[in-house]
């Protein structure tokens, strides 16, 4: 995956969310790779109950989790956090 596609990628964060976010040390690139791959290959979530995808990426041993919806040329970030954790995806 090329950086220059995910930077392509309009984010939108409420400021509630973006100090939450710089607090724990998530970069909107990290948000745009996960949503990018998500995008691309269909591996992510649908929460009924709040009405949003759910999707993950990991990058060296951190997993990042993304929680979004997508609009007509955006994603709406409702919420992002991260892990330590290495996810084995069996094939």
């Amino acid at each position: 995956m090329s950086l220059r596609d995910c930077d392509s990628l309009k984010l939108e964060i409420s400021g509630e969310l973006q100090a939450k976010l710089e607090r724990d040390l998530i970069f909107p690139e990290d948000i745009q790779r996960v949503i990018y791959h998500a995008e691309k290959t269909a591996t992510r979530l649908f929460d009924t109950r709040k009405k949003c995808f759910i999707a993950h990426r990991q990058n060296g041993f951190v997993t990042f989790w993304v929680e979004y919806r997508p609009k007509i040329d955006s994603y709406e970030v409702l919420n992002a956090y991260s892990h330590r954790i290495k996810i084995l995806e069996g094939g």
